[in-house]
């Protein structure tokens, strides 16, 4: 009787497999119809209950991952994939794994599962790409350039890839290559604001101020980002247009009034143009931000000495000289001198 029951068992497996395909398969077609509609929660529910008639299927373990990461649940989405991996490891899911993990920040991770999708295609272009990001966020900027030239190499024209890379050289002080990155991607993809923000700065830091203030003014009109006013200011200062720089520091201000950069480039504007009372004004609040900001204390100083207050112009001084700026001191001392 035993040996019966065996064997009418064995013979009612493979139809037991075959129903429990047959439920997995309607409910991975639900929920991928939810979230077709938007509705990722309830496709969930749809997966979690597939996972119930077989915990370990690698179709369903990934597709839930999938739906982890458009719902920014990275981290139950790392779960999903990694069970999933230890069902049926794919290029695929190693590739899921390190973008998940370069989503969450997590560089070490996402370079070692480049590592393993590499083993199975070693001449995608996207491997490289998020393995050149992961060296660049930690600091590897030589590793970073290897990959982002090869996956330059291996897939041309990709505006992302040149965007990266000029960060990459930007990070080196190589102005003049990330000036070039950026005029390709802008060339390809004219319409991202940061591109031309980014190239701007690069012209500002090859002495290029007015191109500098086109690219800016190019981000602006796209994006309207507030740092971007404050690049155009500080390039404005660059070719003495006081007017338009004091128009940028004063938008900059009203928005972000505890900036000690904007604050001080403000006060020289002012103080260019002999206001010296606001430019008092203003190298005080950045003093009172940075206390020990020495050029603030220097230029307080010079425009007391204008304003006819030699004492408080003297104290300044002689402070800007305990924080050690000895050039300024020196020029001003005589003032000092009773």
């Amino acid at each position: 009787m035993r040996i019966k029951l065996l064997l009418l068992f064995a013979a009612l497996l493979p139809l037991m497999s075959f129903v429990q395909t047959e439920e997995i398969d309607k409910y991975l077609e639900m929920a991928r119809e939810k979230e077709k509609e938007g509705k990722e929660h309830v496709a969930l529910s749809y997966l979690t209950q597939a996972l119930k008639i077989d915990p370990d299927n690698e179709r369903v373990l990934e597709e839930r991952g999938d739906i982890h990461v458009v719902l920014e649940e990275y981290d139950k989405a790392v779960n999903d994939y990694e069970e999933a991996l230890n069902s049926e490891p794919t290029e695929e899911l190693y590739f899921k794994l390190a973008v998940t993990h370069s989503l969450e920040g997590e560089d070490h991770e996402t370079i070692h599962y480049i590592n393993k999708a590499l083993e199975y295609d070693f001449e995608n272009y996207e491997y490289y790409f998020y393995r050149g990001l992961s060296h660049q966020r930690t600091g590897e900027n030589t590793k970073a350039l290897v990959d982002f030239n090869k996956a330059d190499k291996l897939h041309l024209n990709d505006h992302n890839v040149y965007y990266q890379r000029s960060i990459v050289h930007m990070h080196m002080h190589h102005y003049k290559m990330a000036f070039n990155d950026l005029s390709r991607a802008i060339q390809l993809f004219p319409g991202i604001a940061d591109y031309y923000y980014l190239r701007g700065e690069c012209s500002y830091k090859l002495t290029n101020y007015n191109e500098a203030i086109k690219d800016y003014t190019k981000a602006i009109s796209l994006g309207d980002d507030l740092d971007y006013y404050l690049s155009r200011g500080l390039a404005f200062d660059k070719v003495s247009n006081f007017p338009k720089a004091e128009i940028d520091y004063k938008y900059y201000l009203k928005i972000n009034p505890h900036s000690p950069e904007a604050t001080y480039n403000f006060g020289l504007i002012e103080y260019h143009a002999e206001k010296y009372e606001n430019a008092e004004s203003l190298f005080s609040k950045v003093i009172q931000m940075e206390p020990k900001n020495k050029l603030a204390f220097f230029y307080r100083g010079v425009v007391r000495f204008k304003m006819g207050h030699k004492d408080e112009g003297c104290k300044d001084i002689e402070t800007c000289k305990k924080l050690g700026y000895t050039a300024g001191y020196n020029k001003m001392k005589d003032n000092c001198k009773y």
